[in-house]
């Protein structure tokens, strides 16, 4: 097969992109998302408690229109897990105030914690970067606590629950062809039993630097009434001049 096939062959749909956003402490990023909703509600004394969790990806490979696949200027790939709590209130006529206190918990048990206060209606954000030793299941929790203005009292306002199981798979790829010192294609390392494999079966690279006989990409996934859904994200990747294996991680 020709380079020019090849290069047709990688051709891909991009990932959608957002505005530049702030991430945690003011860092700027460039993010994509293509998560499906997987939100939560529950019936409260006063109104209703919702809850969501999904991935956000940071610094996602590009594609130019050659089909050559390049790094992100902003830094190297991760993937974030969001969450939020929010309350919606039912009796705002008595003049209810209501605060979420919202936790994200990791299969290791890393939290992120953050209050989100309203008037009757409350909402508050948080996430954690998806780490590969740190996956499983994801939970985003909170408690709603609700003041009523008429009855000078703290009101319990119940509560919500978001759960999702995510994972990763790694697709290993070697150098097919050196087109020239910033470009080169590469070949999906077979067997490749894995559950997501991000650019297919083969890829064009460009990079700035010397490229190597390996590179490995970590996509992950998450699950969604049984089924194994891939976010089409890259979590990390790495790269050797050994050989490198699929896997699942």
């Amino acid at each position: 097969m020709g380079v020019s096939q090849l290069l047709r062959s990688v051709m891909k749909r991009k990932a959608s992109k957002l505005a530049l956003a702030t991430l945690g402490i003011g860092i700027f990023a460039v993010l994509s998302s293509v998560s499906v909703s997987a939100q939560t509600s529950s019936q409260g004394p006063w109104g209703v408690n919702y809850s969501d969790t999904w991935m956000v990806g940071v610094n996602q490979f590009t594609t130019d229109s050659d089909g050559y696949v390049h790094d992100s200027p902003d830094g190297p790939p991760s993937v974030i897990v969001c969450g939020y709590g929010s309350y919606e209130d039912s009796y705002a006529m008595y003049g209810h105030q209501s605060h979420v206190d919202v936790t994200m918990t990791s299969p290791s048990g890393r939290t992120a914690t953050l209050t989100g206060w309203g008037g009757a209606n409350s909402r508050a954000d948080v996430s954690l970067t998806l780490f590969p030793d740190d996956i499983g299941d994801y939970n985003t929790s909170h408690y709603t606590t609700v003041w009523c203005n008429a009855a000078h009292m703290f009101l319990g306002g119940g509560g919500a629950l978001s759960t999702r199981r995510f994972g990763i798979s790694y697709s290993a790829y070697y150098k097919a062809t050196q087109v020239d010192p910033y470009r080169a294609i590469y070949r999906l390392v077979e067997p490749c039993n894995v559950n997501c494999i991000h650019f297919g079966v083969n890829l064009a690279r460009f990079s700035g630097t010397s490229l190597p006989n390996y590179i490995r990409f970590a996509e992950p996934w998450f699950t969604l009434a049984g089924y194994i859904i891939c976010e089409s994200l890259i979590a990390g990747y790495e790269e050797s001049n050994s050989p490198l294996n699929c896997r699942e991680g």
